[in-house]
């Protein structure tokens, strides 16, 4: 397909003339930036009350405000000397009128401001904001030579610290030995290096960061000249269980712990804090963050067992990239814990750290975690594992706890053992939600093994959820589970009466029981009513090893509960051993008479007794309204339906879940459809051929347009009395083609209705006119303007067309004697009323469009010939005369990839073709505009150069350009 349009170009060439008409000046309106008006007034705040710094120390206060501003007005002391050389960048500031004024500005809005201030003499001094106010205590400065490392730090930023010199635990890199690491503190900060400074630090109310800057473990004596600060046993031996706490009163508070990758041996020492710590204006919320804990205490490093059950309740931990070895992490009991980063902590009967080796921890029956609620930050990881015991212990204190995994977040957990663990609060199950709730949202994970005889994960308070949002997953794999009670602690997973199971959509959750024996006791047991939901796309995939002819896969111990799932990926109930006995047996148990397993939309397949193989006894497709009634492991069918009596008949006659090996319940593929574009276009084949993909094998009925006949396949459905047009093939392709010469109507919607195996779905189009794309901005491609001098285009261009073409005219120009460059003018639009715009100019430019449908795309080229060097209006030619084109550019309004410019630069040769624009595959599709410059470039893009030896006359030079627009697939 090749398209040819002829463009003519010129110019007058007249006798020198003088133009004394002077061009007017108009001056626009300056540019200016706005800031965005504050909706209310802002207020101003410090962080502190008060503050401390030394004379003659150089100082930074720092003050917020709710909302950028980019003016303030600050009073200051007028002892205070501000240091304008050290003012961040893009600030200034002018004294007021009174002393103590200063108005500060910065050049972009903003909400917080440094105030680097600097006192000549001890004092109290005020800064002031609007309302508010700080207090800064100066003090001499006080130099020691040797000060004691048990110092605590109320320093500023000048004061330096000498640290213990004690080699074996301090990491420095010095070239003399005999020189002590120096921290440095600034306010609010303490640099710590030993057990002394961190109690010290933890103790003082005006510390809000705790830098551990060196290893270190917690001494035989931990009470040792802690007077005042700690109490409790004074005793850290191996295999004890030392705890000590924090009694200075009111010192809770925000605090952050930055271990920066150091580690702390507590050996067997707890800490923990007293109920008197408490202060209700800020209740403890400590981050401990980048620290590696050794701790053989069997309530871990960290504990609040002394603080109220009020104070609990507002206090939180959070954990960030913490590594902890030997016993349990932390017990915060009715606290709040928060993991964030990655968090590690395995239970072992010894460990070994830069201090103790072989330190045997207290006991090996201890939980990794116990609390009121544990929150998995996004995209956090939280590894754990035990020796002897359960892992995670929630809900102590309370109903309103949960152990919840936000977005991407993941557990991965390994229990081992066989006691039930000597922890008061568990009894054994791996994940114990005393009360409350398991939520995991969206991508998190649960990756659970387990080699205990007791409960996997179980919620054992009445109502609890465990609820998976879309696509979280859920794996437990257990070995050796050979306990046969069905109870608390002992099934698999255990839900209390009422819980309800909900697996949302794309969610998975998988169980596999291995090296079970003969035991009867139930994987998953819910207590009471429950309800059980397997969303769209989700899949519950239960499998048991066990000989035992009595246990179930699924019990429900209330006669109400209801197990329902439609168009789930995969619903998997599989004993994967020899079943021994003859009676009693069931992939699913609801007791009583009245339980309800409503299933819709589904493929099942069924494998009987002793059938380990691949292929299945039984497959029916599609299964929809399936209910049936249980009466303990005997189901009775209620309702069921299908497209086929066969299927019907087969499934009501064979289906059941006693007695048989396997029930597999899948997903039946959804129907896909889609339509090529239609037109009215006679020349066109999609004017009366319909194209598109569809599922394979799908049946397709056609609508919405008077051309359409009655269709003359029988539908696949027995239930339906509608006729089919056409069938997708293998490759999911179908067509068909109106009869007796009959085309689409413009302005018409096509629907294209696909149906197999119970699903159907639909796609639809709109019969589009014979298509004129009206010319675009060049500047602005979503818009459409009128330009001057359109072209006369073929009517019967199609899909891939020429939309516009500037025509290049170069105007009336002075004869020269000399080498000249002349340019053409820039692009003219119209008015509304078809008057020329006199202001506004665009670049000269092409406009192509591709609408092809894809499969008919290969690719296409734009082309250009000057057809004979410039001539006269009596036949002169203008001797030696080239056209050139440059600053070539292609933008759309639609997306897609551009095609790729060919000739850069472009000078044209007459009688010469030059390939300008190539697409190739899907680029250039949709409308493109091809221009010569921009806003800047327009005026200076089509030049003319006139050698001085042209002789040129005065008259009128044209020549013709000849443009192609080419679609020509390749050899």
């Amino acid at each position: 397909m090749i398209q040819v349009i002829f463009m003519p170009i010129g110019m007058v060439l007249a006798e020198p003339t003088i133009d004394t008409k002077e061009q007017e000046q108009v001056e626009l309106p300056p540019i200016k930036n706005y800031l965005k008006e504050p909706v209310s007034a802002p207020r101003f705040f410090f962080t502190h009350s008060r503050m401390q710094g030394s004379v003659g120390e150089p100082m930074q206060v720092m003050f917020y405000s709710d909302q950028e501003v980019s003016e303030v007005q600050v009073l200051i002391s007028e002892e205070a000397k501000l240091i304008k050389e050290m003012l961040l960048a893009g600030i200034s500031v002018d004294q007021g009128e009174h002393p103590p004024e200063w108005l500060f500005h910065s050049e972009h809005a903003q909400k917080t401001f440094v105030l680097p201030l600097v006192f000549d003499t001890k004092g109290s001094y005020e800064v002031s904001v609007e309302d508010e106010s700080l207090f800064i205590d100066i003090i001499e400065k006080e130099v020691e030579e040797e000060p004691s490392k048990n110092e605590s730090f109320e320093a500023t930023e000048s004061t330096d610290l000498d640290s213990k010199n004690d080699e074996s635990n301090i990491k420095h890199n010095q070239e003399d030995t005999d020189e002590k690491p120096i921290t440095t503190n600034t306010y609010g900060v303490a640099n710590v290096i030993d057990w002394i400074g961190f109690i010290e630090a933890f103790s003082d109310p005006t510390i809000t960061t705790i830098d551990i800057n060196d290893d270190f473990e917690v001494p035989t004596a931990p009470l040792s000249n802690q007077i005042g600060l700690l109490a409790g046993d004074d005793l850290n031996i191996p295999g004890g269980a030392t705890f000590v706490n924090l009694i200075k009163s009111g010192i809770s508070r925000t605090l952050t712990i930055n271990g920066h990758g150091n580690q702390i041996d507590f050996g067997s020492v707890s800490l923990g804090m007293s109920s008197v710590t408490h202060n209700a204006n800020s209740p403890w919320d400590i981050t401990f963050k980048d620290l590696d804990i050794y701790s053989g205490n069997w309530w871990g490093f960290f504990q609040t067992a002394n603080l109220t059950v009020a104070q609990h309740t507002v206090s939180n931990i959070t954990l960030h990239n913490i590594n902890s070895y030997g016993n349990e992490l932390i017990a915060p009991y009715f606290t709040n814990v928060n993991i964030s980063g990655v968090v590690n902590n395995h239970i072992t009967e010894t460990y070994t750290s830069k201090f103790r080796t072989d330190w045997r921890v207290n006991t090996v029956e201890s939980v990794n975690l116990e609390t009121r609620s544990l929150n998995i930050k996004e995209d956090a990881t939280l590894n754990l594992s035990t020796v002897n015991s359960g892992n995670i212990i929630i809900g102590l204190g309370g109903l309103d706890a949960s152990l919840t995994l936000e977005k991407n977040a993941t557990i991965n957990l390994e229990s081992n053992g066989t006691t039930t663990g000597a922890n008061a609060h568990g009894l054994g199950a791996s994940i114990d939600i005393v009360n409350g709730n398991l939520i995991m949202s969206e991508g998190s994970a649960i990756n659970l093994n387990t080699t205990r005889s007791y409960s996997a994960i179980q919620l054992r308070s009445s109502g609890s959820n465990l609820l998976m949002e879309k696509n979280s997953k859920i794996n437990v794999t257990s070995t050796g589970h050979t306990n046969s009670t069905n109870s608390i602690h002992r099934n698999l997973i255990y839900m209390g009466t009422g819980s309800s199971l909900m697996v949302e959509n794309g969610a998975e959750f998988s169980i596999n029981a291995i090296n079970r024996g003969s035991a009867n006791s139930h994987i998953l047991n819910i207590a009471g009513d429950a309800q059980v939901s397997i969303g769209k796309d989700a899949k519950l995939n239960i499998k048991s090893d066990s000989t035992s002819n009595t246990q179930s896969l699924m019990y429900f111990a209330s006669a109400e509960s209801v197990f329902e799932f439609s168009d789930a990926k995969k619903v998997n109930l599989e004993r994967t051993g020899e079943i021994a006995g003859t009676t009693n047996n069931g992939l699913i148990n609801i007791a009583g008479s009245n339980g309800l397993l409503d299933i819709d939309v589904q493929s099942v397949k069924q494998w009987e007794r002793g059938n380990f193989e691949v292929n299945p006894d039984f497959s029916w497709t599609p299964v929809f309204n399936l209910n049936l009634r249980y009466a303990g492991v005997i189901p009775t069918i209620d309702t069921m339906s299908s497209i086929s009596i066969e299927t019907i008949d087969s499934f009501k006659e064979n289906f059941t879940t006693q007695n048989v090996q396997r029930v597999l319940f899948e997903k039946i593929p959804d129907v896909e459809i889609s339509i090529d574009p239609l037109t009215e276009d006679p020349a066109e084949v999609n004017s009366f051929t319909v194209t598109g993909k569809a599922t394979p094998n799908s049946y397709i009925r056609l609508s919405g347009d008077p051309a359409f006949p009655i269709g003359n396949i029988v539908s696949p459905n027995i239930f339906e009395s509608e006729f089919y047009h056409t069938i997708a093939d293998e490759n999911g392709d179908y067509l068909y083609e109106l009869p007796n010469d009959l085309k689409f109507t413009a302005g018409n919607t096509v629907v294209a209705y696909a149906f197999l195996n119970g699903k159907y779905s639909t796609a639809r189009t709109i019969v589009e006119e014979r298509r004129y794309i009206p010319p675009a901005d060049p500047l602005k491609p979503e818009i459409e303007v009128d330009p001057e001098n359109k072209p006369e285009l073929p009517e019967d261009q199609g899909l891939l067309s020429i939309d516009f073409i500037s025509s290049f005219n170069f105007g009336f120009q002075v004869i020269s004697a000399q080498d000249q460059t002349y340019y053409a003018q820039q692009q003219r639009l119209l008015n509304e009323d078809s008057t020329v715009n006199e202001i506004e100019v665009r670049p000269n430019y092409v406009q192509i469009s591709d609408r092809r449908p894809e499969n008919e795309r290969n690719g296409w080229q734009l082309a250009v010939t000057q057809k004979e060097q410039f001539k006269g209006e009596e036949k002169q030619e203008l001797f030696g005369a080239s056209l050139s084109l440059s600053n070539q550019q292609v933008i759309t309004a639609q997306g897609g990839t551009a095609p790729g410019l060919q000739s850069v630069p472009c000078v044209l040769i007459p009688g010469s073709r030059r390939i300008l624009l190539k697409a190739q595959g899907n680029e250039g599709t949709g409308t493109w505009v091809y221009r010569f410059g921009d806003e800047q470039t327009a005026g200076e893009s089509i030049a003319l150069n006139v050698p001085k030896g042209a002789n040129p006359e005065a008259t009128n030079y044209s020549t013709i350009l000849i443009w192609e627009l080419s679609a020509v697939p390749e050899n």
